[in-house]
Order: C-alpha cells, then structure tokens, then sequence
C-alpha cells in the first residue's frame, strides 16, 4: 500500500493512455465542431441583416415620388433641386440554411427616403450646407427631423444626396426641405 512504482507514474505522464488521448480528440472535434457552427450560424446572420434575405423575385416593384417644398435660406447662388420624396417597395422573404429554415412567408417592406441634388450656381466655394428634412402626417403633425451635411462645394458644381427616413411609410403624408450653409471665398 504504499506510492506507485516510479517507472508507472513516469510512463502516464510521459504519454497518455489511449482513452485520454481518444478524450481529447473527442474535445477537440467538438470545439471544431462548434466553432464550424458558430461560424454558420454567424455567417447566414450577418448575410440576413444586409442582404435583406430576398427572394429571386423580389426586388425593385415600384418607386413613387412626390415633391415637397424646398426652402433655402443660403442665397440664390445655392439651391436644392430636383427633390422628391421616394417610396421603395420590394419583398423579403424569411430564410434558413438546410432545416434552420425560418419561414417561408413574404413580407413587402416599404422604404423611404428624400432624394435631391445641391447645386452650387455661384462663384464662391461652398464650404458646409446643413440640408433639413421634416416630415408630416395627414393632419400636418411633423412627425420627425432628419438631417444632412453636405461639405466642399466647389462652384459650378452639384451633389445628390439621399436622407432616409425613419418614419412608418404609412403615415408620412408630405415633408419639407431647408438648407442652411456657408459660402466661403474661392
């Protein structure tokens, strides 16, 4: 009864039996395995969130557009133009890899957004525009605030630009636009 031959103890450390090396496979492929899964799983995620998961018929149906009113109080060398509040509609369908599938319904999702282009007319550089959108219900009741910068300028020059709007498209009814800016010398 007393200590292990020396010769035992050294040769279990020296190299392990077959069923602690049979372990730490086993070990070693499932955290191989998880990783592979996490990997997946994390991979169909991030290409659900950008992506939109659509369908090979979904895509662009239809864009609407109204004109809302542009005001500027910058000067007549610096005017906003073409405005046009647009509605994009296209389909999304839910999606899986294999049987993680999620869904197989559809949903029309509507996005919305401000598209205009900032023309510099004069002949000084622009040197900051700070572009305003408000946005309306039916009864007239602004709803939110969304802005935009717009930096250098140059004269003779335009950029178009696009504001999203975080508003049910539902209920959004007209909007306004307003620039405020900085001419500076050429």
């Amino acid at each position: 009864m007393g200590a292990a031959p020396a010769s035992t103890a050294r040769g279990c450390a020296d190299s392990p039996s077959k069923s602690v090396e049979t372990s730490l496979r086993t070990v070693r492929r499932f955290r191989s395995m998880n990783r592979r899964s996490l990997l997946r799983t994390t991979g169909v995620s991030v290409a659900a969130a950008v992506a939109g998961c659509t369908t090979a018929d979904s895509g662009r149906e239809d864009d609407e557009t109204s004109d809302g009113d542009a005001s500027s109080d910058v000067g007549p060398d610096l005017v906003i133009a073409d405005d046009d509040l647009v509605r994009h509609h296209f389909r999304v369908s839910a999606c899986g890899v294999g049987d993680e599938a999620t869904g197989s319904g559809r949903e029309v999702i509507e996005e919305l957004y401000v598209r205009a282009t900032l023309e510099n007319r004069g002949a000084s550089r622009l040197s900051r525009a700070d572009l305003r959108v408000r946005v309306f219900d039916a009864e007239g009741t602004v709803l939110n605030e969304y802005e935009e910068t717009v930096r250098e300028l140059a004269p003779g020059s335009s950029r178009q630009f696009e504001i999203m709007i975080y508003e049910d498209a539902d209920v959004v009814a007209d909007y306004d636009l307003s620039l405020e800016g900085d001419l500076g010398r050429s």
